[in-house]
């Protein structure tokens, strides 16, 4: 189970990503905790991160770029060595973020992200750094990331063309464990850029696996409006390469819904309203989690350098095995003993933290919390759930029958050919 905590530094060479560590306490009752001091540091070793771990994630994200239409980063030896002492000192210290305060450390290699490339004989001419903690794995770790605005756009750009992967763990670290990417260039960015397309969506046209959340925890805060770990939907993205593209302005971003409908509780950040966006950057967040199973239709109407244009196109949100239901405050869902559902916590808006939740149950109970708002339950009684000290609650109650929601048709059926429109 992954934590959501998100802290990033923005500048234009860095950007970092932290989730907090999930931990259940005490006997029916889980909390998502962010530690706002973190423990005295204690030096420790670190259990470093294996060859197949690493290539797992460096495959995932490449794999993530090129469906996007991206180049895919090249794994570098001296960038796995900066992200590795990094991963090595965050763990030594019990610490977290991007910079190394304790010279003594036996990891320290610099302060910056930049000087532990450099430290590493990195000859940059471009740097980036994501981070997270408490994830299970590489891949949890980058699906984290990626539906974290600024910390995707750091992932997805089109300017870095190597990358590195740290990854240490320890039972007794204040978030379990530490992924670190170093993401960089030592040629020409601007021959890198010319390589890329000339604009990148995310999710991309014809996903199939798109996330439906996105958990406000991100540090610059992209939704002030939301509560803190309050659930919106994993934001839909453009970013428009600038070796490649005009003077953009947005005219409007929409987002449709399963149902053909305008999803109408919606805010779009770009660099007028949210200057952390940047240039070029443009992301529409549904102030609702997206649907599970489900399929969305984008369009985004811009003008470059004063010509209209738009993009549209489709993508769908992750497909499980197992029958779903959209659990609201004061609802009553029949489950059939013993099978398998996963649970979508629909709160009436953003401003509801889904950070901790309680239950109680007659029978046996298997629980797993996917996300802070999806579940995956089977039971053999009636369960009882609360949110937010009451603030969501409802009810599985066992039946002879149950009218879930079915998954989809297996992933290769389901989606018909994305419409996607570029006009330059």
């Amino acid at each position: 189970m992954s934590g959501f905590f998100r802290l990033s530094i923005i500048s234009a060479l860095v950007a970092a990503c932290l989730p907090a560590q999930t931990t259940p306490e005490g006997n029916g009752v889980v909390s998502w905790r962010y530690l706002e001091a973190p423990a005295a540091a204690a030096h420790r070793a670190a259990a470093r991160s294996t060859v197949t771990e690493q290539e797992r994630g460096s495959e995932y994200l490449n794999a993530l770029r090129t469906g996007a239409g991206l180049t895919a980063l090249t794994y570098n030896s001296k960038l796995q060595d900066a992200s590795q002492s990094h991963a090595d000192y965050l763990i030594s210290q019990n610490t977290f973020g991007h910079y190394e305060t304790n010279e003594s450390d036996p990891y320290y290699t610099g302060y910056y992200p930049w000087d532990r490339g450099s430290d590493a004989g990195y000859d940059w001419r471009t740097y980036s750094e994501n981070i997270s903690g408490g994830d299970n794995d590489v891949v949890e770790s980058i699906d984290g990331l990626m539906t974290a605005i600024y910390h995707r756009f750091g992932f997805l750009g089109t300017r870095v063309a190597d990358l590195g992967i740290g990854i240490a763990s320890d039972s007794g670290y204040i978030y379990g464990s530490a992924y670190v990417y170093d993401m960089g260039n030592e040629g020409d960015p601007s021959q890198t850029a010319g390589l890329n397309p000339a604009v990148v969506l995310w999710p991309y046209s014809g996903y199939d696996s798109a996330q439906t959340s996105f958990f406000n925890t991100e540090s610059p805060d992209p939704l002030p409006q939301c509560a803190r770990y309050g659930v919106a939907g994993n934001p839909v993205s453009v970013v428009f390469n600038p070796e490649k593209s005009g003077d953009v302005s947005a005219v409007s971003f929409r987002l449709y819904g399963p149902d053909g409908n305008e999803l109408t509780d919606t805010v779009v950040l770009d660099e007028n309203s949210t200057p952390s966006v940047g240039e070029g950057r443009f992301a529409l967040f549904s102030l609702h989690g997206l649907h599970v199973d489900s399929r969305y239709r984008a369009v985004f109407d811009y003008t470059e350098d004063g010509t209209a244009k738009t993009l549209e196109w489709r993508f769908n949100t992750r497909r499980y095995d197992y029958k779903r239901y959209e659990a609201v405050d004061g609802g009553t869902y029949d489950i059939v003993s013993g099978k398998t559902y996963i649970i979508q916590v629909r709160p009436d808006d953003c401003n509801t933290s889904l950070r901790a939740y309680s239950y109680s149950h007659s029978g046996s109970l298997d629980l797993q919390r996917l996300q802070m708002d999806l579940l995956q339950v089977t039971a053999t009684g009636d369960v009882h759930f609360s949110f937010d000290s009451g603030k969501v609650e409802f009810d599985l109650k066992i039946a002879d029958t149950d009218n879930a929601v079915p998954p989809s048709l297996p992933d290769g059926v389901r989606i018909q050919p994305a419409l996607h429109y570029l006009l330059f």
